[in-house]
């Protein structure tokens, strides 16, 4: 097996959405605990938001891959700190394979996907006061 077919496998694409899923736990957590993390206008709220949401993904992928050492990984990937390197990459890449992933299921559903970049702190249409 060359290196682009077995790095670039099926099994990196279910590492990054577990990657992805325990990120999204990490941060619901973390907003419903403290909401003021969801406050983009404060220093805590940039902080959160620029740093430690930007690299989580790639902090849940190292330590992921370091507490699964029998996790299927490419040949070329022998010790444990190649393994946390290639879970750190994998983070990083996370959520592009979220993206495609979701886009090839609704698209052979013959759905469109929903655009992932509403706003939620919008406030919902039916939730607008009468007039």
């Amino acid at each position: 097996m060359d290196f682009i077919t077995e790095v670039f496998s099926i099994g990196i694409v279910f590492f990054a959405l577990g990657v992805v899923a325990i990120s999204h736990v990490i941060r619901v957590i973390a907003q419903n605990i403290y909401p003021k993390f969801r406050d983009k206008d404060t220093r805590l709220g940039k902080f959160y938001n620029e740093l430690i949401l930007e690299s989580l993904p790639a902090l849940v992928g190292g330590l992921l891959a370091f507490c699964m050492p029998m996790y299927n990984y490419p040949s070329m990937f022998t010790s444990t700190g190649s393994h946390i390197l290639y879970g750190i990459g994998t983070g990083l890449v996370s959520g592009l394979f979220y993206k495609w992933v979701k886009k090839t299921v609704f698209s052979s559903l013959g759905k469109k996907a929903p655009d992932s970049t509403v706003d939620s702190t919008a406030v919902p249409p039916s939730s607008e006061p009468k007039e």
